[in-house]
């Protein structure tokens, strides 16, 4: 039977999105994680986009380095299989990609702004008010 090749992106594509939110989840950077197998940066980049796959090796390395089983990389929960996706949500993980995006010296801020924006609604945290003029 031959091979259906979209499945088989598709599959890379969603283990490289695991990848990439249990490595966020973690805090590792693209270049720690990358350290974990001995590639660079830009080979990490490759296997959470799903432009490469990861070998059965990779797997485990990585799986144990951000506290997930390999079962978790490779297939996923039996909640996110059934919500199609990082059951996180589409808008936190974008925020969460971004975030990964900037610069290493700003992602501290970056983090503390999105603490202080979700406390807005609810109780008063110290330097809210601030936040809540800059938002105006």
């Amino acid at each position: 039977m031959p091979r259906n090749h979209s499945e088989d992106q598709a599959q890379h594509t969603a283990i490289g999105a695991r990848l990439r939110y249990a490595r966020i989840r973690k805090g590792l950077s693209q270049e720690k994680a990358g350290q974990v197998l001995g590639v660079t940066f830009q080979q990490m980049q490759k296997y959470e986009n799903g432009r490469n796959s990861l070998s059965g090796v990779a797997a485990v390395k990585l799986a144990a380095a951000l506290d997930v089983s390999v079962s978790y990389l490779l297939v996923g929960t039996e909640e996110e299989n059934e919500a199609g996706g990082p059951v996180m949500g589409v808008k936190a993980y974008e925020a969460a990609t971004i975030v990964e995006q900037l610069p290493a010296n700003l992602r501290p801020q970056a983090v503390a702004f999105l603490r202080s924006a979700a406390n807005l609604g609810s109780e008063a945290t110290p330097g809210s008010e601030a936040l809540q003029a800059s938002a105006i």
